[in-house]
């Protein structure tokens, strides 16, 4: 990473962050690991607790750090009462069996896709301290790690279903926002 991409990164951290929207370019890039051994743990939590916000806001369960603007590889979900941070994470399925449900996402306001996603996956991620943790999750947990992990690859939900499927989704959208706001 050049130095002028750290500053701009360092910069992003000591603002503000914002919800990142489609179409903007930086959701669909990879994101760079974050360096543990060089870990800002006061600028992360602050990080984390801004992108906290911005999720509750918009009433969503999960927001991964490209969201934000922020082209390193961590999230932030909340699928029950408790907030999990995940930076670095992998996961690997541990069953075949996958389930398809509708998925929607912060930077796609109001776009609902039928996404097929594992249901059982094993995820391996460091917590805001370094601590590495290794955890079995199912269900919602499984389908939002693997939402959030998609995006530090660069991956959104409207690449996850045929050309076909995403325009009558799109259609079903805008016509929520009209609906919205009483149009």
């Amino acid at each position: 990473m050049s130095s002028r991409d750290k500053a701009v990164r360092r910069l992003m951290l000591e603002h503000s962050l914002q919800l990142v929207k489609h179409p903007n370019p930086v959701l669909r890039k990879k994101a760079d690991l974050v360096d543990l051994d060089n870990l800002d743990v006061e600028k992360m939590e602050d990080c984390l607790n801004q992108m906290g916000r911005i999720m509750m806001d918009n009433d969503g369960i999960g927001l991964a750090a490209p969201q934000c603007g922020i082209l390193e590889q961590f999230f932030i979900m909340q699928v029950d009462d408790s907030v999990h941070y995940m930076i670095n994470p992998t996961w690997s399925p541990l069953t075949d069996e996958t389930i398809s449900s509708m998925e929607g996402c912060l930077s796609f306001p109001d776009l609902l896709i039928p996404v097929d996603r594992f249901l059982i996956i094993e995820a391996t991620y460091y917590d805001m301290f370094g601590k590495k943790l290794t955890t079995e999750l199912s269900g919602l947990h499984a389908r939002c790690f693997q939402h959030e992990a998609d995006h530090l690859d660069g991956n959104c939900i409207d690449k996850k279903v045929s050309p076909l499927i995403l325009s009558m989704a799109k259609r079903k959208a805008r016509k929520a926002r009209k609906q919205k706001n009483g149009i």
